[in-house]
């Protein structure tokens, strides 16, 4: 039995972030930003310095720093509070990132993955378990990336 919460992020047509289908309450703007951000490549780390600068433009460094603190506080507190043995997001001092093999499932990540090789022939068109796989990744699709989310003052990340 499994009782690592189950995480979903959407990002296909607008940003919504679940836990065991219930809908999860970000404190800020920027904290969906960067979730969104670290969710379209998982495992990669990103320099805390200039995720930073991209969210706080002409601020200087420290203080930029220090609300990321902010923000990171709050994403660690939604995302990794039930296992903090096996965190989610995993920050050290220098990175963030999203540990890839965690219990997220991020829409747009399935949405392009490449397709699986078909087993029982080389056309896919004409496999029906390679319909209904193509059926379900279109299903995936609910609009426009990150649909009505806008963080005009951070032009790096726009």
């Amino acid at each position: 039995m499994n009782d690592q919460p189950r995480f979903s992020l959407r990002l296909l047509g607008g940003f919504a972030l679940e836990r065991d289908a219930q809908p999860c309450k970000l404190a800020y703007e920027k904290g969906r930003a960067l979730l969104a951000l670290l969710g379209t490549e998982p495992g990669r780390a990103h320099s805390r310095t200039a995720l930073a600068a991209m969210f706080w433009p002409g601020l200087e460094r420290e203080s930029g720093l220090s609300n990321l603190r902010l923000i990171l506080h709050n994403l660690r507190q939604v995302l990794n509070a039930t296992n903090p043995e096996k965190p989610l997001l995993q920050i050290d001092r220098e990175s963030i990132r999203l540990d890839p093999e965690g219990h997220l499932e991020i829409d747009a990540a399935a949405f392009s993955a490449p397709a699986a090789v078909c087993p029982a022939t080389p056309f896919p068109a004409h496999c029906t378990l390679c319909l209904a796989q193509m059926e379900v990744i279109a299903g995936r699709y609910q609009g426009e990336f990150m649909a009505g989310f806008s963080l005009p003052e951070c032009p790096d990340f726009e």
